[in-house]
């Protein structure tokens, strides 16, 4: 990896500050980048950058990617501007600096962070139950495992029709991301909707097991719904953020509970209808 000394600066260097960058440090995932982002803000500065350190600035980075194992041909600067430019297209950053919309994006960290912020932004959460906020949270952290047929919505009530807006959006955002050379998320997934929705509505665990899901699968994927209800909380409105605090608690019993070393919340559960 190169390195550079004093002797290379052009003028004396002087420390401004320090970062600790996200973990695990994976540059060429879009939610490591604009994490990254978002921390090196306050260290921005409005004055054109010298070209030679510019340059060599890209270099050392080219280095970092290598060193990392990411794809070889990858650019982190221009990866990073890639991110910063969808931002400012949809008016949440100007510059290197978050407009009150992205300031969000702090709070999130989600391979689709960017679909989240601008779903809770849209409305497409606010107004229903916990276990329906579950459903709706849980089709951005769930990915169908191995072959087959794609997921199919199964939950009914006012599922589908929200779960439709937040694909549309998605969609909408790849092509952002796509026209800039990104490689977006992928799309959500609907695909354990019906079974955390059953779950945080207080169903025993073999109620909602079916097909190939393990126990385990099935705690790895609720304990990624909890910790996203956990993060819309602190930037949702005051309303949604309480049904998240709700839902959060909901899916925190039995197996899930225990998996966490945690007393479980399973004697809280109260049933709510689909719509």
């Amino acid at each position: 990896m190169a390195t550079v000394d004093s002797a290379e600066l052009g003028r004396a260097s002087v420390r401004i500050g320090e970062i600790a960058l996200p973990a695990p440090f994976a540059p060429d995932r879009a939610e490591f980048r604009r994490a990254a982002m978002v921390r090196l803000v306050p260290f921005a500065r409005k004055e054109e950058v010298d070209p030679a350190a510019r340059r060599r600035l890209a270099l050392l980075e080219r280095d970092l990617e290598r060193a990392a194992g990411s794809q070889p041909g990858g650019d982190l600067t221009a990866r990073l501007d890639s991110s910063l430019r969808v931002l400012e297209a949809r008016g949440l950053a100007d510059g290197w600096a978050l407009l009150e919309r992205g300031r969000a994006l702090t709070s999130i960290h989600n391979e689709a962070d960017l679909l989240v912020v601008e779903a809770l932004a849209a409305g497409h959460m606010e107004g229903v139950g916990a276990s329906m906020l579950a459903a709706l949270v849980s089709c951005l952290t769930y990915r169908k495992r191995g072959p087959g047929e794609p997921s199919t919505v199964r939950l009914r009530g006012g599922f589908g029709e929200r779960f439709g807006s937040i694909v549309a959006l998605a969609a909408e955002i790849a092509v952002e991301e796509r026209s800039v050379g990104m490689e977006p998320a992928d799309p959500p997934d609907p695909g354990f909707a019906h079974v955390i929705y059953a779950w945080a509505d207080g169903a025993e665990l073999d109620e909602v097991l079916e097909g190939a899901m393990t126990g385990g699968e099935f705690v790895r994927n609720v304990r990624m719904v909890a910790d996203l209800l956990r993060q819309v909380a602190k930037v949702a409105s005051p309303s949604l953020a309480d049904v998240a605090d709700v839902a959060g608690g909901r899916l925190s019993r039995g197996v899930v509970a225990l998996s966490i070393g945690v007393p479980s919340s399973g004697d809280d559960v109260g049933q709510e209808s689909a719509g």
